[in-house]
């Protein structure tokens, strides 16, 4: 004959605390459907809620003192506070950009030296002594004017100046 089986597993007959146990067992499901209905009922999300919000609005005046005396004391010591290294960190985001601009901008500087350097060398090997001198200044011209720049020609106004002037 065998033992009845109970949550899979065999009963011992002879088990004096086996009623206890079954008894335990039915009263935790019981508590445990009870605290369900309970917990997901509309009465106890109310209720709740306006223990979160006291519990928000008192914490909020206590969180408020205390950053107020840790930065007292932070500034004390002269040790930098959240606040501060957060504008730090965008001051340097912004010295970030800065660069990337300057470097692009010098990429673009180069890239136009390059050409005008081609030019200056094509113009170099095809003229004469004449073609030679004018054609550098023009091929300027045009670099510059494709880039949107203005390049003052030599002898102009806004040529540039030498140390004794």
């Amino acid at each position: 004959m065998t033992p009845p089986q109970q949550d899979g597993a065999a009963a011992n007959p002879f088990d004096p605390f086996a009623p206890w146990k079954a008894m335990r067992d039915a009263s935790m499901d019981t508590w445990s459907k009870t605290m369900v209905d309970f917990v997901n009922s509309e009465e106890y999300a109310r209720a709740s809620a306006q223990w979160l919000d006291t519990y928000l609005a008192v914490s909020h005046s206590f969180q408020k003192v205390l950053d107020q005396a840790m930065t007292q004391t932070l500034n004390q010591y002269n040790i930098p506070t959240a606040a501060d290294l957060a504008r730090l960190a965008e001051r340097l985001t912004n010295i970030e950009f800065r660069l990337d601009d300057l470097d692009a901008r010098l990429d673009e500087v180069l890239g136009l030296l390059r050409r005008l350097d081609e030019a200056t060398a094509a113009t170099n090997q095809q003229g004469t002594s004449d073609a030679q001198t004018a054609a550098p200044a023009d091929a300027c011209d045009e670099v510059a004017a494709e880039s949107g720049a203005r390049t003052p020609r030599r002898g102009s106004t806004g040529a540039k100046r030498t140390q004794g002037s």
